[in-house]
């Protein structure tokens, strides 16, 4: 009689206990695109995040369920980069300073126009290119530490990030790649389960004010 009162308090226990259906579940309104996840019972997850402007933002990995909460736990991921950057100029200074021409364009060899380029060391130096995709940045202190250049572009095409030595004055042509989604990678986001049903899954961020409803999506 008391393994069958055991038994029975076990089935009821994770008859209840908080838990998440197999299938795809997505955002029901958002201004700015939503959110996909897709739940297999493997206990893996694919996540996705349409925006009405630019790529969208993809993920996947792990999830499991403690203390009413979702963590999911996105696998480390790599970014390759299709975008190159080569030298057309060099010219020795014997200045203090040298400076750098930046010309940005797309794989039509296109001007990509006010295209933004930021240097780690120099944050607050906010460059941006001409209508011909050209950027001219001057006084930069000569040094043999390298310096990691960003090219966010407005258009629909990937950001890029290269390295630069500041010895000699330098012109460059950067050819940005059609932009590919964007990676959540080695990330950890953890919600609070409000409700979580066959046809519905109704998150919080512990962090946030908002809360995010999904709906079962049939496929």
């Amino acid at each position: 009689m008391r393994k069958i009162i055991l038994l029975f308090l076990i089935i009821t226990y994770y008859s209840c206990a908080t838990k998440v259906n197999r299938g795809k579940y997505c955002q029901v309104a958002s201004d700015s695109g939503g959110t996909c996840i897709s739940f297999d019972k493997k206990n893996n997850f694919n996540w996705k995040t349409n925006t009405d402007f630019g790529p969208p933002t993809i993920g996947k990995g792990s999830y499991e369920i403690r203390n009413e909460k979702l963590y999911l736990k996105f696998k480390k991921d790599s970014l390759n980069y299709e975008s190159t950057v080569e030298v057309l100029n060099t010219e020795v200074t014997k200045n203090n300073n040298i400076s750098l021409v930046i010309k940005v364009v797309n794989e039509q060899k296109m001007p990509s126009p006010n295209a933004l380029i930021t240097l780690d060391k120099y944050p607050d130096r906010k460059n941006y290119a001409d209508i011909n995709g050209i950027v001219k940045i001057e006084d930069i202190p000569k040094g043999k530490k390298q310096i990691e250049i960003q090219v966010e572009p407005l258009d629909v095409l990937e950001s890029y990030s290269f390295s630069f030595t500041p010895k000699k004055n330098k012109e460059l042509l950067v050819t940005l790649h059609k932009a590919k989604p964007r990676i959540i990678s080695d990330t950890l986001y953890v919600y609070k389960i409000i409700e979580s049903t066959h046809k519905k899954l109704h998150l919080k961020n512990p962090l946030g004010k908002h809360n995010i409803e999904f709906l079962r999506i049939k496929e």
